[in-house]
């Protein structure tokens, strides 16, 4: 990606989205980032076309979790704000408020909150959407149900995507919970009874690739820095040195 190049909707391809986790894969493998990080490849053009196909602009609010790398740069945040964000360590909790863009290392935390934005839009009378991005093993998690059940009964404008590469990390997700059906199923939500404003959609991703993808980059493990101390809420640090 061509630094200080536009980002968003119309502005920005599948190849633009590819090269800058390549770019900030390259940057991890120097040390730089002291921080976990999360890369995706391969669900580019379904991302672009949810967001193409849903209009989002700015008066939308969007909000992912660790993965979110390609969310915030199709919702409009240049490409140095994110990069320089990610290099300061906050890869999985990307936050631009200014861009209406939220997200957080913690599952399905946002469910909540982001249900709890759309209801406020509906009833202010407030332009704008929320949209929940997630993966497929937190789409098992109880606050998605939750959060679902809520929206849909009272019509809000919030639209849950579900990113199914059919993994949790390298846990197969229909052989733990024993569901080989897609998600619509298991919610009991299905395309006929879903209502204007309350949708569903799946994003399918190709999981050969991303298991190539993980395997290639392995070898950055052995580059991650030695962890630093972490201060502890009095300001002591929390590494084995004796303390006083």
């Amino acid at each position: 990606m061509i630094p200080g190049k536009p980002t968003g909707l119309g502005t920005i391809n599948k190849d633009d989205l590819a090269n800058f986790e390549k770019e900030i894969a390259g940057i991890f493998a120097t040390g730089v980032i002291r921080a976990p990080v999360h890369l995706r490849a391969g669900r580019e053009e379904q991302l672009i076309k949810i967001f193409q196909e849903n209009a989002i602009g700015p008066e939308d609010f969007v909000f992912g979790h660790w993965d979110s790398h390609e969310l915030a740069l199709l919702k409009g945040v240049p490409s140095d704000e994110v990069k320089q964000a990610i290099i300061d360590g906050k890869s999985i909790s990307l936050c631009f408020p200014k861009y209406n863009v939220f997200c957080t290392g913690i599952v399905g935390s946002l469910m909540g909150t982001a249900t709890g934005v759309a209801w406020a839009l509906k009833n202010q009378g407030k332009k704008g959407r929320a949209f929940i991005f997630c993966g497929d093993m937190s789409a098992e998690t109880g606050i998605f149900h939750e959060a679902v059940k809520y929206a849909f009964n009272f019509d809000l404008p919030a639209t849950f995507v579900v990113s199914d590469n059919g993994l949790s990390v390298m846990t197969d997700t229909r052989a733990v919970w024993g569901a080989p059906d897609r998600l619509c199923g298991q919610v009991g939500i299905t395309p006929k009874r879903i209502r204007t404003r309350t949708t569903i959609k799946i994003v399918l991703i190709d999981i050969f690739r991303i298991r190539s993808l993980v395997k290639k980059r392995r070898s950055f493990i052995s580059t991650t820095p030695t962890p630093i101390p972490i201060r502890g809420w009095d300001g002591r640090s929390n590494s084995n040195e004796k303390r006083r």
